[in-house]
């Protein structure tokens, strides 16, 4: 932006040419880098300077709602990408375009992380940032459907972590994302939005969707392609646990503490054991991803 100032040249046109940079580098990477020397160092280098291109020519040229439906898109089509030319490189660009999304997308003010931030840890009668529900869904499909995309991939059975790292990054995204959608819903539902909310309520909504989360997320560790989620159920419960001690014991009432504990409870149950079956349950696919 620097640069293009001094220059005299707009953003709108330094932009557009990242772009047509960006979708050469793309090309140049699935054709020429292809057929011709070093096949996996060029490929890897024309297509992460098209990702690093086509984020700042998209950050110039658009802005808000469009720029994160944009990186919403691209996140899916690299994933769908790197299924259909078994490229491990395109599965760490979806990842990167998720959590590019969740962090600077201007219609979710401050990111998709901070939200969260605010919507599970904030005072009761601190209002959460303003965004839409259709927003923050649309944010959790796509993270759900590039999650899905990497997990019925073949990882390395040599070098199984190539995979499994992205994968780990696209279901967090989508478990933040799930998360803070489920408070947001149900608080509003009971009429308990910040920051005219009560304290004792939001804290077992709270309670209530994490202890959810994990025995969600271990319940679907046990489907082989998705064992890696079994990575996130314990410092879930172990958020849980600090959260009933910290916000639940000291603002819940015996109703909502009640609800609160029998939810952790459950979970605490529950998602261990699932979560151990689960990484007996058969292993991922094992067919490997060139670089």
């Amino acid at each position: 932006m620097h640069v293009a100032e001094t220059a005299g040249i707009g953003s709108m046109a330094l932009g557009t040419g990242a772009l047509v940079l960006a979708l050469a580098c793309y090309t140049v990477a699935f054709t020429y880098a292809e057929l011709h020397w070093g096949y996996g160092r060029n490929h890897l280098f024309y297509t992460w300077l098209a990702f690093v291109l086509t984020l700042a020519g998209s950050y110039l040229v658009i802005s808000g709602l469009p720029l994160l439906l944009s990186w919403c898109s691209l996140s899916i089509a690299m994933a769908v990408l790197g299924a259909r030319y078994k490229r491990t490189s395109l599965y760490y660009q979806s990842a990167g375009y998720a959590v590019v999304a969740a962090i600077l997308a201007a219609e979710v003010p401050g990111g998709l992380f901070t939200l969260a931030f605010e919507v599970f840890t904030s005072p009761a009668d601190h209002p959460w940032s303003q965004t839409t529900i259709p927003v923050l869904l649309f944010m959790f499909i796509t993270a759900v459907f590039s999650y899905v995309v990497h997990a019925v991939a073949k990882a390395d059975p040599e070098h199984p972590w190539k995979i499994r790292i992205s994968r780990a990054v696209v279901a967090l995204v989508a478990a933040i994302g799930g998360g803070a959608l489920l408070v947001l819903i149900i608080a509003g539902a009971l009429g308990s939005q910040p920051p005219e909310a009560d304290a004792a309520v939001v804290a077992a909504v709270r309670s209530a969707v994490v202890a959810g989360a994990a025995v969600a997320l271990a319940a679907l560790s046990r489907i082989p392609a998705c064992s890696d989620l079994r990575w996130l159920v314990y410092p879930l419960l172990l958020f849980g646990f600090l959260k009933l001690a910290l916000e639940d014991l000291a603002h819940g009432r015996p109703t909502t503490l009640s609800v609160a504990f029998a939810f952790y409870g459950v979970a605490l149950i529950l998602a261990p054991r699932l979560a151990r079956s689960g990484q007996h349950h058969g292993k991922t696919p094992s067919e490997a991803p060139e670089a």
